[in-house]
Parts: C-alpha cells; sequence; structure tokens
C-alpha cells in the first residue's frame, strides 16, 4: 500500500509566534517550510516547490492599491466631510479590522494609511494618537473569536468561547481607556 505524499505549506509570518502556532495546527497533515519575510519565502518557494503559501502580501497589496489608486486621500476627505470625529475613527477602524481579521499585521497594512492622514508621521507623529489607534487594533484582536489564541484556549481549557471573550472585555477596556487618555493628553 502507497502511503499518501503530504503537501507542502510555505507559511510566510514576520512573527515567529503566528509560524509556531500554525507549524503546530499544520504540522500534523502537511510538511510546513517557514519564512519570515518576502526575500526568504521567495527563495524557499523556489527551492522547495510547496503546493499551498500562507502569508500576509494580500494585506500589503491592498495597502499599495489603496496607496497608488489615490483611494486614501479621497477616503480621509470623505469622512472629513461627514465630520466623524478623528479620534473616533482612530479608535474604530482598526478595532473593526482586527475583530473581523484576527491579524496584527493586515490590521496595520490596511488602516494605517487612512490614519497617517490625523496621526502624522516621522518627527511630526501624535504618539497619542497612534497609541489611541493601536489600542483599538488590541481590543478588537482580544475579542474577536477569529484570533486563534481564543478558540484554541477554549479548546485547551474545555471551556465556551464566550467565556473567554467575557474574560477578555474587562483587559480589552481598560486598553481602550489609556488609548484614549493618550489621545487626550499627548494627541
Amino acid at each position: 500500500m502507497r502511503r499518501k505524499r503530504l503537501k507542502k505549506i510555505l507559511v510566510v509570518d514576520d512573527d515567529p509566534a503566528d509560524r509556531t502556532l500554525l507549524r503546530k495546527i499544520l504540522g500534523k497533515s502537511y510538511i510546513v517550510i517557514e519564512a519570515d519575510g518576502g526575500e526568504e519565502a521567495i527563495d524557499l518557494a523556489c527551492r522547495e516547490e510547496p503546493d499551498l503559501v500562507l502569508l500576509i502580501f494580500g494585506a500589503l497589496f491592498f495597502k499599495l492599491n489603496i496607496e497608488t489608486s489615490g483611494a486614501i486621500g479621497s477616503v480621509v476627505d470623505f469622512l472629513i466631510s461627514i465630520h466623524v470625529p478623528p479620534n473616533v475613527l482612530l479608535f474604530l477602524l482598526p478595532m473593526l479590522v482586527s475583530f473581523s481579521t484576527g491579524v496584527t499585521t493586515p490590521t496595520v497594512a490596511i488602516t494605517y494609511p487612512f490614519l497617517i492622514a490625523f496621526m502624522g508621521t516621522g518627527a511630526d507623529t501624535k504618539m497619542g494618537l497612534e497609541t489611541l489607534a493601536f489600542s483599538g487594533l488590541l481590543f478588537g484582536l482580544w475579542i474577536t473569536p477569529v484570533h486563534l489564541c481564543l478558540p484554541l484556549s477554549a479548546s485547551y481549557f474545555q471551556t465556551s468561547l464566550l467565556k473567554i471573550i467575557i474574560k477578555m472585555v474587562l483587559p480589552a477596556i481598560g486598553v481602550a481607556m489609556t488609548g484614549a487618555l493618550m489621545a487626550f493628553f499627548f494627541g
């Protein structure tokens, strides 16, 4: 009887913890190859010829497209024209995207190009506002069932996902309040 050949998956992520988690999850059914960035990923893809590649480039291409198309300026102008308070936008946009994706890097790649108009860059960066945006990202990440940590924790501790999410709400509110205070004092 012939053994079925395991498929190869190339996991590309700059976060070693995410790569380790995916290796543990996928390693029983697939041969997992890891890369922490684009150059290494291309080298491994050419050498190892994986059957599937899991990577964060989708968010980065999205970011490039919205920057190149000029959509960022249009969206920012629209939000200003309908009088969305900048601090509300700075918190809510990363919160909603992180809640939807469950992943930090794509959230930053998708939302920060829009938020830079409010936060500034380089020496002009308003750290209080950047902290507010990142606290929104963390808030969404800590309460989403999409992030792998929560369902895996629920499975490991043999409890409901809802119980874990409820326990995360208070710390998430604390982070949100800290972000709001930073924006108030240093924004």
